[in-house]
């Protein structure tokens, strides 16, 4: 799972804290952060505020961004995008729907931020990688 979601670097700074134990977060905090991403996994598809991660795990907007960033070395923004694109893929390989209607599917609302971020976290467009993959 983690390395569609995360770069090489991201995933072995990940694994290393979990085996090693550097700069891990209390068991509490890193629960909290375990619960953010649960909520992200379930709510990716429609619009996420922040306020709403942070009241599904009861804490503050800035503490639940902080411990995040600090757990996973990425926003849970971040996080979401690249969730959100690694879902779309997905939809790209096994369905003939319209880039657009993907892009709503997970959670997108504006085509063209789909595909800027889609290019982001993959290097190609959607197109090419739906193209690339048949």
């Amino acid at each position: 799972m983690f390395g569609e979601l995360w770069s090489d670097t991201e995933t072995i700074t990940a694994m290393n804290r979990a085996i090693f134990g550097t700069d891990t977060l209390p068991a509490h905090t890193s629960g909290l952060v375990k619960q953010a991403i649960a909520f992200l996994h379930q709510n990716y598809a429609r619009p996420i505020t922040r306020w709403e991660i942070a009241e599904a795990v009861g804490v503050s907007e800035d503490y639940i961004s902080r411990v995040f960033n600090r757990e996973l070395n990425i926003s849970p923004w971040d996080y979401l995008n690249r969730y959100r694109i690694l879902q779309s893929k997905r939809l790209l390989l096994d369905t003939t729907d319209a880039i657009g209607v993907i892009a709503r599917q997970v959670g997108f609302k504006d085509q063209a931020y789909f595909s800027r971020v889609f290019h982001k976290v993959t290097g190609t467009s959607a197109q090419a990688f739906r193209e690339k993959s048949l």
